[in-house]
């Protein structure tokens, strides 16, 4: 499954490498797009070269990747996925708890999310964070972002007020 997920990541880059040919104002938007794959995965040694090679790829384009917060206060009534009632989920949920040796669904979130920055320092490309206020998604501080078309980073920032 490893595998199907890495080579559909990379098909999206090819479609994205297609629309953007010879377009130099073009930006790739893409929210957390390879991270989350990173932590939830145990991946082999053919898997990570074909991911270390998505990350490779993600670095040459005009990519800027946005990444949601929450608020240690949201983590847990958000991780629940009250929506989710199923008692498949449940068991993929109390899995998921095992297997990372946390207590709960709250610290697993918190957790991965601090994971899912680290891997986004790391990797070196250009990312901004959304932070959960009330009932949606806000870039930090609330401004708004111009981005570099050519390069994908944050170019100017501009409040809002």
């Amino acid at each position: 499954m490893e595998m199907h997920r890495i080579r559909y990541l990379h098909s999206l880059l090819d479609y994205c490498e297609k629309l953007i040919d010879g377009h130099t104002k073009t930006v790739i938007i893409l929210n957390r797009f390879h991270i989350t794959y990173a932590i939830v995965s145990e991946y082999r040694k053919e898997a990570k070269k074909l991911y270390d090679r998505l990350v490779d790829r993600l670095r040459g384009l005009p990519v800027h990747i946005f990444i949601g917060r929450l608020g240690l206060e949201n983590i847990e009534k958000r991780a629940s996925h009250s929506e989710r009632k199923d008692e498949i989920w449940r068991i993929h949920q109390q899995k998921r708890i095992k297997r990372s040796n946390v207590r709960s669904l709250s610290e697993l979130y918190k957790n991965e999310q601090e994971a899912i920055f680290k891997i986004a320092e790391k990797q070196g490309i250009p990312y901004s964070v959304f932070e959960f206020k009330g009932s949606k998604w806000v870039l930090k501080d609330g401004d708004l972002v111009e981005v570099d078309a050519r390069t994908g980073r944050v170019t100017k920032i501009k409040g809002r007020g």
